[in-house]
């Protein structure tokens, strides 16, 4: 069974976010390279998935997520507009990570094989070949044999 918290409207599926990893796993380390990511203190790293009510500061303000809530929709699959100009502005804020180029690939496929069928792909997408580790989502390097991934 899915997780719903762990469904962001954006298409960021919050298993392979660091901040959620970093919470999950009670990982001061991965906790303060999401902080120099994030350009936020260490302890601000704090979130169980986008739709809990334990979330990181940016998904508590987020433009698509509020969107997404008001229009009823549990994510941007479901959305005609998409991409919109929340999804460019999301981009534009953080052209340092692999968040645009994620949700462009994602929201698709979401729309195509329905949510249990696309958490799934994610899953297997965020986990090593070699060793069966979960990965995170930007990440190059497997946290559990040390091996080079490249899941995006």
């Amino acid at each position: 069974m899915v997780n719903r918290e762990l469904l962001a409207p954006c298409g960021l599926y919050c298993g392979a976010c660091g901040a959620y990893i970093a919470t999950r796993d009670d990982n001061d380390r991965l906790r303060a390279g999401m902080a120099k990511v994030f350009g936020c203190a260490p302890e601000e790293i704090d979130c169980q998935g986008c739709q809990s009510e334990v979330r990181y500061a940016h998904c508590q303000t987020c433009a698509i997520r509020a969107c997404a809530g008001e229009k009823g929709f549990e994510g941007c699959y479901q959305c005609g507009d998409f991409p919109c100009e929340h999804i460019e502005a999301l981009g534009a804020r953080f052209p340092h990570t692999v968040a645009h180029q994620v949700i462009m690939r994602t929201i698709p496929q979401w729309r195509e094989l329905g949510t249990e069928a696309w958490v799934a792909t994610e899953e297997a997408r965020y986990t090593c070949p070699s060793c069966g580790q979960g990965l995170m989502r930007g990440g190059t390097r497997c946290p559990g044999c040390g091996g080079e991934v490249r899941p995006d």
